[in-house]
């Protein structure tokens, strides 16, 4: 990590004018000066670096393969990393910001290149994206030339973001994946993209191992937001009224919160709290009692407890496995009361698809390489990467904006936050704070017995424990935490066990101004990125702009001549 970037964070909560609301009354035409520079830095730097891409074309299409599509991404990969820098410089310019980062510093800057990485964060704001690209942009690993993974970033979008003049056909030479939200369509162009982008990433570690001559560098950040658009009052009653129609729904979310309830309560503390009920000092018997305050399973009880939990509470409720749902005004009730009010329910399975892909191409990618020699080792039953570093890891942001009440009476942070006050009020988030946990993702195999036959009882995802028992022995083997990746199901409540965790944290820092785990730990020191543009950015920035000038002069000039003739 770059030392000039970092610095320690002190650990008392911000002064009150840092946390002070922006003013609610915001127009563009009061800030004319800035809106008119805004959108004219945006439009000519974009189209400055779109002109740039129309000539790894040639490449493209006059080299032979592989070569020209090797040489085509890498020149790409740098048109990508002009974006970037323009995002910082408007970052750094328009809105001042340091990004407050907790949690697995360490594993997020550990070769942020090395192989794929999943990022997936709470969608608050429209503006998370640019904040989510420069922290790609402040992971310098000294590998890449002027460090940083902002070149390698892809987003998943809408179709029609595709047709924007300037941006959106610049997004379609990054290859960011545009979906119909037709899922026969969709699934067909991920698994596309996906496996385009880990063969350009291995032909690029393939050429640097050779005798080229270039730095050839590529790679995959895959940003996603699994919420699948941002919190508002709309949004979450929609999100509601989604939980209250769909049954298998219900009994998941029930099955997670139920595996908290038994462990160590991780995630429900903010129920509690909107509750009243005490925090992780309930026992098994009071877990079951009827008149709790705050009930955490769908009507009728809990069908879910497995034999052993039913007979010890057999005598203080009626929950049976065969329970029907309640009354609609009961079902109502239920989801009112467990669903979260800091983030919506997770979607799966986009995500879902993606990692399922990634890691089949992996273990692809591993076994052709295992039959030319290369250095590999068996890791949950298939071959891996000998560097875990060039495995799948999956980086979970959590993201917390300052000013925002614990009771959102003042609004969420889409309504406090607009892009337009951000950018063009300007100066309204000095700190943005993001918690990271870094997983790396393994492939599951199903338990066997001794004939070989599957273990039905096997979930296929163990994180290692639900509970996070194999986290910390993860941790004493000095390596990363470690999510088993197999059954859609099992995968599904842990992505929602993961988003009731970010409940948990947003509750706490909506109420004592720090961002940590539920437990309050923050994972080591927090530090400060200083989101401020270096010379690079600036060199390539105004390259780009020059270089465009000089296309227009000579346009200017070649049809004067040829009009004057």
């Amino acid at each position: 990590m770059n030392e000039h970037l970092l610095r320690p964070s002190p650990g008392s909560r911000e002064s009150s004018d840092a946390n002070a609301l922006p003013a609610k009354k915001f127009s563009l035409w009061s800030h004319p000066l800035r809106a008119l520079f805004f959108a004219t830095l945006m439009v000519t730097v974009s189209t400055s670096i779109h002109t740039l891409q129309y000539p790894a074309l040639l490449l493209l299409f006059l080299l032979p393969l592989p070569t020209s599509r090797l040489l085509y991404r890498t020149y790409i990969y740098h048109t990508q990393r002009a974006f970037g820098s323009l995002m910082v410089f408007v970052i750094w310019f328009f809105s001042p910001t340091t990004i407050v980062l907790t949690g697995d510093v360490e594993e997020l800057y550990r070769n942020p290149l090395a192989g794929p990485r999943v990022v997936i964060a709470n969608h608050q704001i429209y503006s998370d994206w640019a904040y989510l690209w420069a922290l790609a942009w402040a992971l310098r690993d000294g590998r890449a030339p002027g460090g940083g993974a902002h070149g390698s970033v892809k987003i998943i979008l809408k179709e029609e973001l595709m047709k924007v003049p300037v941006f959106g056909w610049g997004m379609r030479f990054f290859e960011f994946i545009f979906l119909k939200r037709k899922w026969a369509d969709d699934q067909h162009r991920i698994r596309e993209y996906l496996n385009r982008a880990l063969d350009d990433m291995r032909a690029a570690k393939d050429a640097r191992r050779g005798r080229s001559r270039h730095d050839f560098r590529t790679g995959l950040w895959l940003m996603l937001f699994p919420e699948g658009t941002v919190i508002t009052d709309e949004t979450v009653g929609i999100s509601k009224g989604f939980l209250k129609r769909d049954r298998p729904f219900q009994e998941l979310i029930a099955r997670v919160l139920a595996q908290a309830k038994g462990g160590n309560s991780k995630g429900l503390n903010a129920l509690r709290r909107r509750h009243g009920e005490p925090m992780d000092t309930m026992t098994a018997d009071e877990e079951s009692e009827p008149h709790s305050p705050a009930t955490y399973y769908p009507p009728n009880g809990n069908p879910f407890a497995d034999e052993q939990q039913q007979s010890k509470t057999a005598t203080t409720t009626t929950a049976t496995t065969t329970a029907a749902p309640g009354s609609a005004n009961e079902v109502d009730r239920w989801v009112e009361e467990i669903h979260p009010r800091h983030v919506l329910l997770p979607r799966t399975s986009g995500l879902y698809e993606c990692i399922k892909i990634i890691l089949g191409k992996i273990t692809a990618l591993a076994e052709t390489e295992a039959l030319n020699g290369g250095g590999l080792q068996e890791s949950y039953g298939t071959l891996q990467p000998v560097d875990n570093d060039e495995g799948l890891k999956l980086i979970d942001v959590t993201l917390g904006y300052p000013g925002l009440s614990v009771d959102h009476h003042e609004g969420y942070g889409y309504d406090v936050y607009p892009i337009e006050r951000v950018f063009i009020g300007g100066g309204l988030l000095r700190k943005i704070y993001m918690h990271v946990h870094v997983y790396s993702v393994k492939p599951s195999v199903p338990e066997t017995h001794e004939d070989g036959t599957p273990d039905p009882l096997d979930t296929s995802l163990t994180e290692v424990d639900m509970n996070g028992c194999a986290v910390g022995l993860a941790n004493e083997l000095g390596g990363p935490k470690v999510i088993e990746f197999g059954d859609k199901k099992a995968f599904s409540e842990r992505l929602a066990r993961m988003y009731y965790e970010k409940e948990e944290m947003l509750d706490r820092f909506y109420t004592s101004g720090e961002l940590s785990d539920s437990d309050g730990n923050k994972g080591g020191d927090s530090v400060e990125i200083a989101v401020v543009p270096n010379f690079e950015d600036a060199f390539v920035l105004t390259t780009a702009v020059a270089l465009n000038v000089g296309l227009a002069f000579g346009a200017v000039i070649a049809c004067t001549w040829m009009f004057g003739h």
